[in-house]
């Protein structure tokens, strides 16, 4: 999900930044159409783009410790573990993983 909110979030900011830069910029008074496309594309598209992009960074999978059950109480305990914290039975050992060769 973290990755959809940085790309949605840098298209956003970049049709913000396009938005601006077609306006016209010519020389002379401003105009109040050219201020107001300076507003909406901060305030409406480079502004929102970069906080979603910024919530995207943010976010990062959680990495998933290794468990395994304890078959006498049900519940997860670390993979290393040799008593179960919860009902203190000793654990059997793991069988080690097999691969082929």
């Amino acid at each position: 999900m973290h990755w959809i909110l940085k790309i949605f979030g840098s298209l956003w900011a970049v049709l913000g930044a396009a938005i601006i830069a077609n306006s016209d910029w010519s020389p002379g008074p401003v105009k109040p159409d050219t201020a107001g496309t300076l507003i909406l594309g901060v305030l409406m598209f480079i502004f929102p783009g970069l906080v979603l992009y910024g919530i995207g960074a943010r976010i990062t999978p959680k990495p998933v410790a290794p468990s395994k059950t304890c078959p006498f109480c049900a519940e997860s305990v670390k993979r290393e573990a040799i008593v179960c914290p919860h009902c203190r039975r000793d654990l059997p050992p793991i069988a080690a993983a097999t691969f082929p060769t």
